[in-house]
């Protein structure tokens, strides 16, 4: 049985922002950390761009929250930070 799941782009890019901004990084910071420009950061935190696993990987360690958190694996629903994601519809 072969399952595929995706992860939502716009949660995981408004949880990332979240976490940028308390980790007070800017766009470039990010991108320079992570290995890509700043312009996948912002297509990213848009979710207009899914990432790769290296990516997510990076980004995780980077930010330091858990992969689980942004691939909406982990109950983050009574949090401060799911009380402040912005999802653009």
């Amino acid at each position: 049985m072969n399952r595929k799941r995706e992860y939502d782009a716009r949660i995981c890019g408004a949880i990332i922002r979240q976490y940028r901004v308390q980790k007070g990084y800017t766009y470039e910071q990010l991108a320079a950390r992570i290995g890509v420009s700043d312009r996948f950061v912002r297509m990213i935190e848009n979710g207009e761009k899914y990432m790769s696993v290296d990516t997510i990987i990076r980004v995780s360690k980077t930010i330091n929250v858990s992969t689980d958190i942004l691939f909406g694996l982990a109950d983050i629903l009574n949090t401060d930070i799911a009380q402040n994601i912005d999802i653009k519809q």
